[in-house]
This record gives structure tokens, sequence and C-alpha cells, in this order.
């Protein structure tokens, strides 16, 4: 764990989701090697002070910063994956797309 988090070890885990082959091994790798949250410096850049750097804390009671990293069309419509740096997201809450620079109304 502390070599993983140093970056000087990266584990590898093959397996299927066909039949569940190393699902569980991956998982457990997850907890045993990967860090929490808490263990790892993430900074953002504030693009409204000229990308001044700003380091992110792992606190539900800080401002939201989120990255959307996939987008699935599905049979009840868009579902988003997101990763959640700070903050929290709650049923009817707006975010604000950096990219297109509208508010967004988080559905159910």
């Amino acid at each position: 764990r502390r070599q993983t988090i140093a970056l000087s070890f990266v584990p590898v885990f093959m397996g299927s989701a066909y039949k569940n082959k190393g699902v569980q091994l991956l998982l457990d790798g997850v907890g045993e090697y990967l860090p929490s949250p808490s263990e790892v410096k993430n900074v953002a850049f504030d693009v409204t002070k000229s990308e001044e750097k700003i380091q992110l804390k792992c606190d539900d009671n800080e401002p939201t910063v989120a990255l959307a990293f996939k987008l699935e069309e599905g049979q009840f419509g868009q579902l988003t994956y997101m990763r959640i740096y700070q903050g929290k997201i709650n049923k009817g809450d707006f975010i604000f797309n950096m990219k297109t620079g509208k508010k967004l109304k988080v559905p159910r």
C-alpha cells in the first residue's frame, strides 16, 4: 500500500466478468493496495482565478468537485458515471458544467 501511494508499485489484476472469474480478487486488491481518498492529494484549477491551484479535501461539506467520465444511454435515459473528489450530490441539486457553461439539475 505504501509503495502504491508513492507510485513505485502498480498492481495489475486480470479476470473476467463472465462467470465472475477474478472479480473477488480484484475487489480485495482494491481494498488492500489502493489508497483511500483521504490518503491522496488531489488538486483542481480555479478557472475564475486564472487557474490557481486548489487543494481538494475529502469532505462532504465543501463545494462539489466531480468528473463525469462515462455517459451511457440506457432504457431509462442517460446514465452518467462520476468521480466525486469533494462535496456531495443529491437528487434535485444543480451542478455546473465547466465545458458548456450550463447548470444541470441532478435527476433521480
